[in-house]
């Protein structure tokens, strides 16, 4: 039993593979692509499909209501939005402090290696022995 490729791809199922990117061709206009734009102006099914969308996109626009928002509305919205703006600013203070806290833990983790690794008692000796053997040399001469 073969499937036929246009029935597949098409959701019309009238024939033509690419209808199901009208959307695309509307939304986007020249950024669908020039073969998209040249084969929606040329192909009946495509053709029909994307007037079809066109003229539903005109109906829903004319349903949104374009009026402002209530004094009330816009007062709640600047209040919350200003509390979360407060909570995410507080978030980054802490993420900030807290990863100062990791460096500096790690400056003073590195300080102390340091000074136990100068304080040694390999270091130490050899330090000796060779400001010994310089003051000896010094000395001498």
């Amino acid at each position: 039993m073969s499937t036929n490729h246009m029935d597949v791809t098409s959701t019309e199922g009238t024939g033509c593979p690419h209808s199901h990117k009208a959307s695309l061709v509307l939304e986007n206009g020249e950024l669908a692509g020039d073969f998209l734009s040249r084969h929606f102006e040329s192909c009946e099914v495509c053709n029909s499909k994307l007037l079809k969308l066109k003229n539903d996109r005109k109906v829903f626009l004319k349903q949104i209501p374009f009026i402002s928002s209530p004094v009330e509305v816009k007062q709640i919205f600047e209040a919350e939005s200003d509390e979360f703006e407060n909570k995410i600013k507080r978030r980054v203070i802490k993420l900030k402090r807290k990863k100062v806290y990791e460096v500096n833990r790690s400056i003073w983790a590195f300080i102390l290696d340091l000074k136990e690794a100068f304080l040694s008692k390999p270091v130490v000796l050899s330090l000796f022995s060779v400001l010994g053997v310089w003051s000896y040399i010094k000395f001498l001469n």
